[in-house]
């Protein structure tokens, strides 16, 4: 199951995280080339992933070890 990124528990890195899949998201929309645009998505997932890892670690800190 898929968590949803709440950034009022998520640790600074997390957010910051978050942030940047939003970038590359903004980035590959003007983006006329459909692989880099697809490079910039598939780095926005990886992004957001981490985010949510981080962000559930941090609220459960047991939940990784």
């Amino acid at each position: 199951m898929k968590t949803k990124f709440d950034a009022i528990t998520a640790p600074p890195r997390a957010v910051r995280l978050h942030i940047e899949a939003g970038n590359c998201l903004d980035i590959a929309i003007g983006k006329k080339d459909p692989a880099f645009a697809a490079d910039l998505i598939d780095e926005a997932i990886r992004l957001a992933r981490r985010a949510r890892e981080l962000t559930a670690a941090a609220n459960d800190p047991g939940k990784f070890r």
